[in-house]
């Protein structure tokens, strides 16, 4: 049994997220690969980096090349999450609650927290139940 779609691989008048983040992380490849030894990014990392914005901008993907800018930013301050924080924020002004995330990434203290069982399968539960419950309403209303 095979998987058809019937949205084409590549359409040139919009690209779906996938794209964004395939060319976010050719995006990051580069930065480590020309990364200098003191941990900051070199002048080839940076060029490689901007090229997959460029192309995430002529490829019209999805955040065009803000997307691709942003994963970068997170990548280049991942050993320092106030900093990262404060970058992600920064960055996503452009969607009304998205900087709001990184309230919650600023005060994590990258401990797990204790939940008791019934906590768990409530927390698992959450999301797909929410979604069946948005899917009702809107069945519903429309």
């Amino acid at each position: 049994m095979t998987l058809r779609s019937s949205a084409p691989p590549f359409d040139p008048s919009a690209q779906n997220v996938y794209w964004t983040l395939a060319l976010g992380v050719l995006a990051m490849a580069g930065l480590k690969r020309f990364e200098k030894e003191n941990g900051l990014p070199g002048w080839q990392g940076i060029v490689w980096a901007g090229g997959c914005a460029a192309l995430a901008l002529a490829a019209n993907t999805d955040y065009n090349a803000i997307g691709v800018i942003i994963i970068c930013a997170l990548y280049l301050t991942r050993a320092d999450r106030k900093r990262q924080c404060l970058a992600g924020a920064l960055l996503f002004l452009f969607e009304l609650t998205a900087p709001l995330a990184f309230v919650l990434v600023w005060f994590y203290n990258g401990q797990r927290g204790a939940c008791s069982p019934l906590q768990k399968k409530a927390f698992y539960w959450f999301y797909p139940v929410h979604l069946l419950v948005l899917a009702g309403i809107t069945n519903l209303l429309l």
